[in-house]
């Protein structure tokens, strides 16, 4: 269900975009956010990854080019809808309101755009000296290192090209993620690891990203091919994304030889599936083979753009790999290379440690629905509008023009998959190979002191006691007949002892008192149901979280404005003031002693004495989280509906302090224009 089927015709009307399409019958992508002018306040929704942006009557804009404005000032700019929508405006008509606002910052937005994705110069005279407009808002989009154009007073901050040019909105499922400072997380994992151990980590998530990417494509490769691709990973830095027979030789390094290539693709491929009619099920059709010089093209000079450091380095790494395969420029060796260009990206930017690697194929293997899932938000949109027939020989020809819809895209989705799996590998997969191997360490020291065992038949030892939980089975005790059955309970109980220090130390490594005590109730009270650990902690997780909001900003200010906890009387009792913004905590009483509808609502500070919102005053749209308690273990967490994600109390006061911030910085900037 989209917000247009649910929304009564009748009490709303489409604007911006959306008013775009409809008026003028576009045949493009519905962009993620859609506008609407409502009897009523201000409101934004959320749902499937889908914006809607409720507005008052107040806002509504008039005809063809008040709809225009009001998309270059408010939504997101898609290239997908204008460059549709500039092939059938009249440009005389463009040119005379342009003409009538000469240093009006939202049409000399929709002036450039004009002329980078036509190609075409608009009888339009030279802006005069005036301040330069950014391109793209950065409130509402990732963008570039800025380049001035003199022509338009502009700032194109745009991520590529007119070539090759996706865009990345900025959510609040995205902004939470680039507050976690994953790369430091890594950073502090590797931190004083012994060299020689983490030599040996390395090698194994090398090896261990090699298999996972040939896994997911169902193959298991070869040595040799093992070899190369690690080597490969290896060099992932210094790869030239600017080089086609760099990519030539990569891809003839990695697939079987007979499908080596010395070009792009000449051939129209597509990925599908026969059925038990041997049929042909088509999921994803790749860019027409004409088409694929001109995207390559383009993708290489976007990565050169967003690799000169100001770009996010996961952004960027998402934009390179998924770009890639979505242009698909190989018959085969695609989706290798798109995760080799992940790591290429991530160790460029330097995200990961010097000669560190994320094995995220791993991850992607691990949950391959969710790595479905973030391809699929790009091939099913595009699939209902590629024409194509195919033969009796399975050859598929597209039959309409469909470059656009590779070139302009919303990469959104894929930037919000790929930061949860890079986050999982690294908490994971780096994280557990190094505590292993100091783990695996100490217990070969231990065995050692025993019996003085050959490293090879120790180690094979070792891996077997550990895999059995700290014994060794009868069946493979007649494998080291050469050790005396007191040898052998020695060495299990070294074994289990050095686990059990580890553990120990897993526990002492935080120096949270209130969290140790919290877990180690927690795995006393393992037979507690969900529902139980919710309805005897609900209610004072909820508490725990506004006192936490109030105790991270007591003493702190914003440009000289203190964050004030509940500085007047207020219809919500609660709530967190910042200048001019605030963020109100409500929830509807309780029920089973669980607080029902639990909310964070960010909006303008109340006006007056009674504690009223104003909310259709505001400069800015209000925003609102939904708050449902769930259980991590035997802990109370917080699922944030809008945010797609679980929080802690002590993240989630971080993450509604850092909210009120944006919303400040929005409300100052807005106030000014």
């Amino acid at each position: 269900m989209t917000f247009s089927d649910s929304t009564p015709k009748a009490s709303a009307q489409a604007i911006g975009l959306h008013w775009l399409i409809e008026e003028l019958g576009l045949d493009v992508i519905s962009p993620a956010v859609r506008s609407e002018v409502v009897r009523g306040a201000r409101k934004t929704r959320i749902a499937d990854g889908s914006v809607l942006e409720q507005y008052p009557l107040s806002y509504a804009p008039k005809e063809l080019f008040g709809n225009l404005r009001f998309a270059m000032r408010y939504e997101p700019i898609d290239l997908n809808v204008l460059a549709a929508f500039f092939a059938k405006v009249d440009s005389k008509e463009l040119e005379a309101w342009i003409k009538g606002e000469p240093i009006g910052r939202y049409p000399r937005r929709a002036w450039y755009l004009y002329e980078w994705l036509t190609g075409a110069t608009l009888d339009v005279p030279e802006v005069p000296p005036t301040d330069n407009v950014l391109l793209l808002d950065p409130a509402l989009h990732i963008t570039a290192t800025g380049v001035r154009i003199r022509r338009q007073r502009i700032i194109d901050n745009l991520l590529g090209n007119r070539d090759y040019c996706p865009m990345i909105r900025r959510t609040d499922r995205l902004n939470a993620a680039m507050q976690q400072q994953l790369a430091e997380e890594a950073k502090a994992i590797v931190e004083g690891v012994d060299p020689t151990l983490l030599a040996r980590a390395v090698h194994y998530l090398f090896t261990k990203e090699t298999k996972s990417s040939f896994a997911i494509e169902g193959e298991v490769p070869t040595t040799d091919r093992t070899l190369r691709f690690v080597a490969a990973l290896g060099r992932a830095d210094h790869f030239d994304t600017s080089d086609k027979q760099a990519f030539v030789e990569l891809q003839n390094s990695i697939v079987d030889p007979r499908y080596a290539q010395k070009d792009w693709r000449s051939i129209q491929n597509y990925v599908g599936q026969t059925s038990s009619k041997y049929t042909e099920i088509v999921h994803f059709i790749c860019p027409k083979p004409e088409d694929v010089t001109s995207l390559m093209n383009g993708w290489m000079r976007m990565v050169a753009r967003i690799e000169d450091g100001a770009v996010d380095p996961i952004c960027a790494a998402t934009m390179t790999g998924f770009g890639f395969v979505f242009i698909h420029p190989f018959e085969d060796g695609n989706g290798r290379i798109h995760r080799f260009l992940i790591h290429h990206s991530l160790a460029k930017l330097k995200f990961a440690p010097q000669g560190i690697l994320f094995p995220v194929s791993a991850a992607m293997l691990r949950d391959p629905k969710a790595y479905d899932a973030a391809l699929n938000a790009f091939s099913g949109k595009i699939m209902p509008r590629i024409e194509y027939e195919m033969d009796d020989q399975q050859r598929l020809t597209v039959l309409n023009k469909t470059d656009t819809l590779y070139r302009y895209y919303d990469a959104t989705p894929q930037v919000e998959y790929l930061y949860e799996a890079v986050a999982e590998t690294i908490r994971k997969d780096l994280r557990e190979e190094i505590e292993f191997l100091e783990v695996f360490d100490k217990t070969m020291l231990a065995v050692q002191k025993i019996v003085d065992m050959p490293n090879v038949r120790s180690s094979l030892l070792v891996r077997l006691i550990l895999q059995n939980h700290g014994t060794l089975s009868g069946k493979k005790r007649r494998q080291f007949a050469e050790l005396s059955d007191e040898e052998v309970t020695r060495i299990e109980e070294a074994i289990r002892a050095t686990n059990a220090a580890a553990e120990i130390n897993e526990d002492l490594a935080s120096d949270d008192l209130e969290q140790f005590l919290n877990e180690r109730e927690a795995k006393q009270n393992d037979f507690k149901t969900a529902e139980e650990i919710i309805a005897q902690g609900a209610a004072e997780e909820w508490q725990r979280l506004k006192d936490l909001t109030r105790t991270v900003t007591t003493g702190k200010a914003v440009d000289g404005n203190p964050f004030a906890w509940t500085p007047y009387h207020a219809s919500d009792q609660d709530f967190l003031q910042l200048n001019n913004v605030a963020a109100s905590f409500s929830d509807r009483g309780k029920r089973n002693g669980i607080p029902q509808t639990c909310r964070i609502r960010f909006d303008r500070h109340a006006s007056s004495a009674q504690g009223v919102f104003l909310e259709d005053k505001s400069p800015i749209p209000s925003e609102a989280w939904s708050l449902e308690p769930r259980t991590d273990g035997n802990k109370v967490v917080w699922w944030v509906s809008e945010l797609g994600k679980s929080f802690t109390s002590p993240e989630l006061a971080s993450q509604v302090a850092i909210r009120l911030v944006k919303h400040y910085e929005a409300y100052e900037q807005a106030s000014r224009l």
